[in-house]
């Protein structure tokens, strides 16, 4: 085998085993499910500013794409909030998705997207069935809330500080490349580059 083709197979391999490794920004606690990086906001804050802090590590506010990764949100963000006194009935979380204010609140399916863009279709149920008024961001129940894994929209939560949430960051780290990949990588093809034109002196 030449050398050249040596390096490449480095540079591959390099780039794999480095962009597997995570490097989040720092200031979170970042976990992995399904190739993707989630971490609570450091803060209690209302919807909006939970998304700024989420926008400001690099992703937004969590899209749950299914079942699965809604029930790992749920057993994941638990017992993260009890300010109110009131037990786990406080038991939340922001996720992402929002009112488009088109259409009935009721009418979730239809009536809200998600803040990073993402199409997921994916709703879990709503708490007891209820709607909650005239709120418009939407908060998932941690896994010790009687309605565990239930979503829920309510304004209370924006409007008064004692009921804020901390909020779930969503980044994808499939399209985060570790610094260690970006470094090895610029160093094979620097290689390769080094020998192609040592060969034509």
């Amino acid at each position: 085998m030449c050398l050249n083709r040596k390096i490449w197979i480095f540079v591959i391999l390099a780039f794999l085993v480095c962009s597997s490794t995570f490097a989040g920004p720092t200031g979170w606690t970042w976990l992995t499910y399904n190739g993707h990086e989630y971490a609570l906001t450091q803060n209690y804050h209302n919807w909006i500013d939970a998304e700024l802090e989420a926008v400001s590590a690099g992703g937004h506010l969590v899209t749950v794409n299914d079942a699965a990764e809604n029930t790992w949100l749920a057993q994941t963000y638990y017992n993260t909030f009890n300010r109110s006194g009131s037990g786990s009935m406080q038991n939340a979380v922001w996720i992402g998705l929002y009112y488009t204010g088109v259409g009935s609140r009721s009418d979730y399916s239809n009536s809200w997207d998600w803040i990073s863009g993402d199409t997921s279709t994916y709703r879990a149920s709503i708490y007891g069935g209820r709607t909650s008024g005239d709120a418009d961001h939407m908060y998932l129940h941690g896994w010790t809330h009687p309605y565990r894994g239930t979503w829920n929209y309510n304004l209370i939560h924006d409007v008064n500080p004692t009921y804020y949430f901390k909020g779930v960051i969503e980044l994808d780290s499939t399209i985060i490349p570790a610094p260690g990949a970006i470094l090895l990588g610029s160093i094979g093809i620097g290689l390769v580059g080094w020998l192609r034109r040592r060969r034509t002196l």
